[in-house]
């Protein structure tokens, strides 16, 4: 008997890469609750939730929004009946949750939708799986101007408008603009060569971002290497392995596995983050892909379930909400 339902953000038996706590939603309850009472519900359908955000666990009572709230749900009542999990309790967990919900996520955001060619490669293309028109147009754009707002703050970007800051409302001028920009073409020739250095100007300025973005993401990672040595004495530097205990995944592992998949996915058009961690942190690579590939065998497509025809993200739905019905 199906007694939960985890609703998250993906398209049939597949969980969204755009949204790594999902993913880390899914791995927990397929790992903590016994398969016939839970189903993995890929219904993009934000409305289920009352703060409009997946993943969301439905009980016949209750319901549980965000990785958090669905994790202390689930080890408070499923902990002592099943051992591959332990729980968040010691500092040192609480540590690496608030690093990547405060720092490892706004990487996460850069990659997705401040690197250009990511957002219009991959990400944006990702909600037409998952939602009509014109849905399908309206939420990575709320979703973009959101992080475009988040990674600033974390100074991945400068105080300036990104590629849709038309329509965000953000306003100023970039910071290393150079003055001919304001020039006017005197003939085809020249709007050529304006062109040319204006997608130059524009060819830097995203590189010295990437920069950016992998420096912060290196302090982010050594932070969690310092972390593992210290709490691992008796391992060689050179290695990498399951931080808090030597056989059981913590939730803050889960949590950091869901985003490092998320960051050096295989279908991304740059995998410039990929290729940074395979380069510098190759332990901690191998590691995590490997914890990556044995988490998602748990995936398997009887732990899913298609969304009922109430909970299918759809116009006429969306119309119903709305009223209120």
């Amino acid at each position: 008997m199906v007694e939960y339902e985890l609703h998250v953000w993906g398209c049939d038996n597949s969980i969204s890469v755009v949204f790594p706590e999902c993913l880390a939603a899914a791995w927990l309850v397929t790992k903590c609750i016994p398969h016939e009472n839970i189903k993995i519900v890929t219904s993009s359908n934000t409305n289920l939730s009352k703060t409009s955000v997946l993943p969301v666990l439905l009980t016949e009572n209750s319901s549980y929004e965000g990785f958090g709230p669905i994790s202390s749900f689930v080890l408070a009542e499923f902990s002592g009946k099943n051992g591959n999990i332990i729980e968040t309790r010691d500092l040192a967990q609480s540590a690496v949750i608030s690093l990547i919900e405060n720092k490892l996520v706004r990487v996460h955001q850069f990659n997705l939708y401040s690197n250009l060619k990511n957002y219009e490669g991959f990400t944006r293309k990702q909600f037409k799986k998952y939602l009509p028109f014109p849905m399908m147009y309206n939420q990575p754009l709320k979703l973009y101007n959101v992080a475009q707002d988040q990674v600033r703050m974390a100074g991945l970007l400068p105080s300036s408008p990104g590629l849709f800051g038309v329509f965000s409302g953000s306003s100023g001028p970039h910071d290393d603009v150079d003055e001919d920009t304001s020039e006017v073409a005197l003939s085809a020739l020249h709007e050529r060569q304006m062109t040319a250095k204006s997608n130059k100007r524009e060819l830097l300025r995203q590189s010295k971002n990437s920069l950016k973005c992998l420096n912060y993401l290196g302090e982010i990672l050594d932070d969690i290497v310092k972390l593992h040595l210290q709490l691992n004495p008796h391992r060689a530097d050179d290695t990498f392995a399951l931080i808090f205990n030597e056989t059981k995944i913590s939730v803050a592992e889960l949590l950091l596995f869901a985003y490092i998949h998320s960051l050096t996915y295989h279908g991304l058009p740059d995998r410039a983050i990929h290729d940074y961690i395979r380069l510098k942190y190759p332990s901690f690579a191998d590691f995590s892909a490997t914890e990556i590939n044995e988490l998602n065998q748990l995936l398997i497509k009887s732990a899913f379930k298609p969304p009922s025809s109430s909970q299918v993200p759809s116009l006429f739905n969306e119309v119903k909400y709305r009223l209120g019905y």
